[in-house]
């Protein structure tokens, strides 16, 4: 019987997928996990911040100063309009429970239907380049 302690610890983060992808796009480039390290951690790559209640307002107060009907909102009606906000995104699984924007991931077939058009359209999808081939092959 070994005297050293086994830990039976996992990270918080789950799978990861995500993210992996990410980390795998740097590999790719460097063929350097040493490099993708740094540059992962230099660029804080990996960083979620959630959808706040604070970033709302702010849109909010953004729209009040081009469009005077935002002004005219009461606050229970504009608490309530988040909340609402909130609850679809979530539903439509657009925003997880914590308030993290979740990533749209495009079928193979949409993504080669976007090529057949332009290219360049894919830059506007939440997907990395490996996730692109890895979806087309």
């Amino acid at each position: 019987m070994s005297s050293k302690k086994y830990s039976m610890a996992f990270s918080s983060g789950g799978l990861l997928y995500n993210e992996s992808l990410l980390v795998l796009d740097v590999y790719l480039q460097v063929k350097d996990w040493g490099v993708t390290r740094k540059s992962i951690i230099d660029a804080n790559t990996l960083q979620s911040s959630p959808l706040s209640r604070e970033e709302y307002d702010l849109f909010f107060e953004y729209k009040a100063e081009w469009y005077e009907e935002f002004e005219r909102v009461k606050p229970s009606t504009r608490k309530k309009t988040r909340q609402t906000l909130f609850q679809i995104m979530r539903e439509a699984q657009i925003l997880s429970t914590e308030n993290l924007i979740i990533p749209a991931i495009p079928s193979g077939s949409f993504l080669q239907c976007v090529m057949a058009d332009n290219q360049k359209w894919l830059r506007a999808f939440p997907v990395s380049e490996a996730e692109i081939k890895r979806r087309l092959i």
